[in-house]
């Protein structure tokens, strides 16, 4: 059976011959790879059963260093996701990386760019509104925590409802 009828098999939900597998290496483990076989290829070296499609490298060149104030020696964009100016800085063990985002520092940003823009304000202002907003929506029988209110006689109902609620005496 050849490699392609054998993950065929497997998703018909058929018995295969073997398990298909899947896995990428880090940076480093690539290094280490290449060094030890003389070899770019790992997928062909382990004879995977199958590939990925993988997309182009973007061609967008922007450059997010207006975003950030300093970056540790050895930071570049992320291979996986460099459009959005997401960094990574080595980290402390072999491969992993410590994701520095543009947007990490916004509020020092804005100043910096003379925008006077004070994202907590709006935030905060945000809330604000949402909040009156939701009292003046409120259900008048219903009390601002959540619960139903109390309501001793029809008349105090009717007159909570602004109108004739009918036929409750």
């Amino acid at each position: 059976m050849t490699k392609r009828d054998n993950i065929l098999r497997a998703l018909r939900r058929q018995q295969p011959e073997s398990v298909g597998f899947d896995f990428v290496f880090s940076p480093s483990l690539l290094d280490d790879f290449r060094h030890r076989t003389g070899r770019d290829e790992y997928q062909e070296y382990y004879s995977y059963p199958l590939r990925c499609i993988e997309l182009d490298p973007t061609r967008l060149t922007t450059d997010f260093s207006g975003f950030f104030d300093e970056l540790p020696a050895g930071t570049r964009p992320l291979d996986w996701n460099p459009e959005w100016g997401i960094m990574g800085a080595p980290g402390p063990t072999a491969h992993f990386q410590e994701m520095l985002h543009p947007m990490a520092n916004v509020e020092a940003l804005f100043e910096k760019l003379g925008h006077g823009i004070d994202a907590r304000a709006d935030i905060e202002r945000q809330e604000d509104q949402d909040q009156r907003h939701q009292a003046k929506h409120r259900d008048p029988l219903i009390g601002a925590d959540g619960h139903a209110r109390h309501i001793g006689r029809a008349g105090q109902a009717d007159e909570m409802l602004g109108g004739d609620i009918g036929g409750i005496d």
